[in-house]
């Protein structure tokens, strides 16, 4: 499908953006966030059936809220680990295919920027792609709500890109992207 293809090294400090450049899952992270989850929603439970009442009726609806939220996380990421792609993040000469994402190779020349975002401690890669390839995405379920949601109330078509399963550290994974992005489609515009 894509050719010679690269795993990711952990040493990586440059990035041969002639070849395929395949990144991994994490398994221990993503048994971390499990992990996590379990706890959280077992934390939830308890205040949700009178182990909370001492706090208050608007503490124990955060944590039932909140133990919900792990609930959903808890199912994608056991579903991933499970049946997910050994590598999920994909960047070729041809493009960047994430898995988790959507179903189809998303050109260089289809992106117009690459920024970061940093709500509190999980950084994603931004990736700006422009309106009509945008709209003809094959996303996965998820993805297609956050289209939505992102389009209309931001006014930008992106997807966001996160290490939060993947075997690479954020700045190698942002550094490779901008590497196969500036070696594909010279007229991006960086803000990082």
């Amino acid at each position: 499908m894509f050719g010679r293809m690269k795993l990711a090294p952990q040493s990586a400090t440059t990035v041969d953006t002639s070849s395929t450049f395949a990144i991994r899952r994490s398994v221990p992270k993503i048994a971390r966030l499990i992990a996590v989850c379990v706890i959280t929603i077992a934390l939830g439970l308890w205040m949700s059936f009178g182990g909370g009442a001492a706090y208050g009726l608007p503490v124990v609806l955060i944590g039932g809220f909140v133990a919900i939220l792990c609930c959903m996380v808890l199912v994608v990421s056991t579903y991933r680990l499970v049946f997910g792609a050994k590598a999920p993040l994909t960047l070729a000469p041809s493009g960047l295919l994430d898995t988790r994402i959507c179903a189809s190779e998303i050109p260089w020349s289809s992106l117009s920027a690459i920024s970061t975002w940093k709500p509190q401690t999980i950084p994603f890669v931004l990736i700006d792609i422009d309106r009509d390839d945008f709209w003809r995405l094959e996303l996965t379920r998820s993805a297609r709500i956050g289209r939505y949601l992102n389009a209309d109330l931001t006014g930008r078509y992106y997807i966001c890109i996160s290490t939060s399963d993947l075997s690479i550290p954020y700045a190698k994974l942002l550094a490779a992207i901008i590497a196969y992005a500036r070696a594909y489609n010279p007229d991006i515009s960086i803000e990082t």
